[in-house]
């Protein structure tokens, strides 16, 4: 018997000679029509597909569509990463392209102009009254300012029309008119300091508010208010340094002149023009 057969018994004692390729197979006995199976492993399906199927053949030339056809993968190194072929050369990228998660310039720019902190916000909105307060004593310098300079203007125009007619009493009435003139100057430059909150400005207006305490009644009540402005603890830090920074780190937050400031103002302006009419009256006279 050749190797390749092997031989099974039957229980009815009939000997059979099979295949050893049948392994797993059943087989019927001649005798008893008994079904014996084949000892050895049937060969499973996909062994069965793998041996009957050809192994394909690769074909190292790239086809004209490949998306890598252009380049020589042979002569890179094993160990480094294959180029991108969507992106340029490090040489031909341009180094004005922005980086979306760089920081930006402004990042670091919190307190200065246009970019303040909550503190100065909180600070500025704190005092933001008496700000306003000082500031207004600006204006009302200003108006005063120009209702000297209208007296003085009238001062020395009969100063100069009484001098032509010989009288003595020119010399005083021309020099009104340049103490007129000179008070307004002082004003206009006072005012100026103040709006910006300048201390030395505080405290002009406070030396220059003392002499307005002998004005019963009006007269005083403005001066009390303008020298608690001026020398309460809130006006000295108004009129810091450190303050004049808070406002210069918020621009956004304006002030508005209180209505307090707005009667001051019509009562310097009835004033005026009274002092106008009391002029022009003056002149025709003389």
């Amino acid at each position: 018997m050749s190797d390749d057969r092997l031989k099974i018994r039957c229980p009815c004692g009939q000997t059979l000679a099979v295949k050893k390729s049948d392994g797993g197979k059943a087989v019927a006995c001649p005798s008893c029509s008994t079904k014996l199976r084949v000892p050895g492993a049937a060969p499973t399906q996909a062994t069965a597909f793998a041996s009957s199927t050809p192994s394909p053949t690769f074909d190292p030339a790239p086809a004209d569509n490949d998306l890598f056809s252009g380049l020589d993968l042979g002569s890179l190194p094993s160990n480094q990463p294959m180029a991108n072929p969507y992106r340029p050369p490090v040489s031909q990228r341009s180094s004005a392209t922005p980086n979306p998660y760089a920081p930006t310039s402004g990042a670091s720019n919190l307190g200065t102009a246009g970019n303040a902190s909550s503190g100065d916000v909180a600070t500025r909105n704190e005092f933001l009254s008496h700000e306003t307060s000082l500031k207004s004593i600006g204006l009302l310098y200003i108006l005063s300012a120009i209702f000297m300079f209208v007296c003085g203007f009238f001062a020395l125009l009969i100063g100069a029309g009484t001098l032509l007619q010989g009288k003595l009493d020119a010399v005083i009435v021309l020099a009104f008119g340049f103490v007129y003139i000179g008070i307004g100057v002082l004003q206009i430059f006072v005012a100026r300091g103040i709006r910006r909150l300048e201390n030395w400005a505080r405290i002009a207006v406070g030396v220059i508010s003392i002499p307005g305490l002998l004005g019963i009644p009006l007269g005083t009540l403005i001066s009390v208010y303008f020298l608690y402005l001026c020398f309460s603890k809130k006006g000295e830090f108004v009129c810091s340094p450190h303050y004049r920074q808070v406002v210069a780190n918020t621009p956004h937050i304006q002030y508005k002149t209180s209505i307090v400031v707005w009667i001051f103002v019509g009562l310097l302006v009835f004033v005026l023009g009274l002092g106008l009419l009391a002029g022009l009256i003056a002149a025709f006279v003389a």
